[in-house]
């Protein structure tokens, strides 16, 4: 099925339309709350709105225990940034307020904090208690016992905050837990079965190939080239007092300031014999194109014509210069709906 930009916004699977409608939630055989958790914010909401209820980032005060001893280190943290000693901010207690996970943290496993052995585990699942508490009893006020949970699951989530997640979400009643893949999300959310979904995630870009709304694992690209770079792209010239403030004015940046040489320099970097790039820093146009012609030739080109760029993470200029990279194999690229709105779909036309 050929859909244009529009006719992907609005359509849904042609063989499951038929039929379907939206249904009052009290004639549903199961009511729905979804929660959507990336490595800086929160969203959550019940299923069948168009839009979340509740967004708030993970930093908030409310639900970090921050003393004023944490203060005193502000000097340092504005140090890091600026002197971009990324692997040396990712180790520092202050920083990992602001993020849910990386993936130097989720090697711990969920067995380490069952035994007391990771604080940081620790930490973590007291926050996302915390958080949870405060966004179904006081920001969406719902009874958790007439609800099951859907996570939109990203690509490489990490085992143990899944275990986390799990314990926190019995533990506040609620009726069933399930996770779906964004990818297969984004499918259904745009009306198609078989897609390469790009998707610009914190710690990297991922290139993930889904064919009759299955994962293709074992084609999956992916680059180190993630979000976080242009996030802290503004760092050098950071000129703030107040900690709080800086991960907006971080993020405020990487959102609307990036100029279109700093997004090439970043996410689609030239190489030659001098500047070799490593397997995991490779351009994301270079590792797409890859994937396009490592694909079975049976279903090359349905896929190709079917490239949606995720927007979890605002990257200005991405898609245009993606599309000029690629055009030449005859790709065509579209943005497809939100991943809350996609699975609020999914809720409403495949659970209910």
């Amino acid at each position: 099925m050929r859909c244009t930009a529009k006719q992907t916004e609005t359509r849904m699977l042609d063989e499951e339309k038929e039929g379907v409608n939206y249904k009052d939630r009290s004639t549903r055989s199961e009511n729905f709350f979804i929660l959507q958790l990336d490595h800086l914010r929160i969203r959550a909401g019940r299923s069948g709105v168009q839009y979340c209820e509740f967004q708030g980032y993970i930093n908030d005060k409310k639900w970090n225990c921050l003393d004023s001893s944490y203060m005193t280190s502000l000097e340092t943290l504005k140090y890091l940034l600026k002197n971009q000693l990324f692997k040396d901010l990712e180790k520092y207690d202050l920083f990992n307020q602001h993020i849910l996970w990386t993936y130097d943290k989720s090697s711990y496993t969920f067995q380490h904090y069952l035994l007391g052995a990771s604080s940081l585990l620790c930490k973590t699942t007291s926050k996302l208690e915390r958080i949870l508490f405060d966004v179904y009893k006081n920001q969406i006020i719902m009874n958790s016992y007439d609800y099951g949970v859907i996570i939109p699951e990203p690509f490489f989530f990490p085992s143990h905050l899944k275990q986390i997640l799990h314990k926190v979400l019995l533990d506040l009643r609620f009726k069933s837990i399930q996770y779906v893949p964004e990818s297969l999300l984004y499918c259904f959310g745009s009306g198609i079965r078989n897609a390469i979904i790009v998707d610009v995630s914190w710690e990297g870009v991922y290139i993930i190939p889904v064919y009759d709304l299955r994962v293709l694992n074992s084609s999956v690209k992916a680059t180190n080239r993630g979000y976080k770079i242009l996030h802290y792209s503004g760092s050098r010239t950071l000129d703030v007092n107040d900690f709080d403030s800086v991960f907006y004015e971080l993020e405020k940046y990487a959102a609307y300031s990036a100029s279109v040489e700093e997004v090439k320099g970043i996410f689609f970097p030239s190489e030659d014999n001098e500047h070799p790039l490593d397997d995991e820093e490779q351009s994301v146009s270079k590792l797409l194109m890859e994937l396009v012609q490592e694909l079975p030739i049976d279903i090359r080109k349905e896929l190709q014509n079917k490239i949606l760029v995720t927007n979890k993470f605002l990257v200005p200029h991405f898609r245009e210069i993606l599309q000029e990279e690629v055009g030449s194999i005859g790709t065509k690229i579209f943005s497809p709906l939100d991943v809350w709105q996609c699975t609020s779909l999914y809720a409403d036309y495949f659970l209910s």
